[in-house]
């Protein structure tokens, strides 16, 4: 099984895993939550990222969903993407949302590695979780 990183500025990657156990349990397998602050130094979470991959992944790779393409840990995560010793089983997806985790959550268990999961669905999936309810209630 593919692990799973969600990274964040502040907080967002905590709660978001935190609201992903309401769903599928306390104990998620693989799965960690890496948030970074204002007082951070960047590429310290470059180390941190890496140190995620190489704790999560056991051969089957690891996805890295992260909050904000172009901000600093989507930036992080492409500095550590650049070394081949990380590029060939790590996929960095930006935009993360609530509806994306789940369906990835979900999907896991059947796929057998990284390269088994549909990126493009995965993202198209997290965009049709966006919906205007006042405008579906026509309200």
């Amino acid at each position: 099984m593919f692990g799973i990183i969600l990274a964040s500025h502040g907080n967002m990657a905590e709660g978001m895993l935190d609201s992903a156990k309401l769903f599928f349990g306390d104990n998620i397998e693989k799965i960690q939550a890496l948030c970074i602050h204002a007082e951070e130094d960047p590429e310290k979470f470059d180390d941190r990222i890496k140190n995620s991959i190489e704790e999560l992944d056991d051969g089957c790779g690891v996805l890295i969903l992260v909050d904000l393409f172009g901000g600093t840990p989507g930036n992080r995560a492409a500095v550590v993407l650049r070394n081949p010793k990380y590029s060939i089983n790590v996929k960095v997806v930006t935009g993360m949302n609530f509806t994306m985790l789940l369906e990835v959550l979900g999907t896991r268990p059947t796929l057998k590695n990284i390269h088994e999961l549909d990126v493009t669905s995965l993202m198209e999936t997290g965009r049709d979780g966006i919906k205007y309810i006042n405008e579906l209630l026509a309200v």
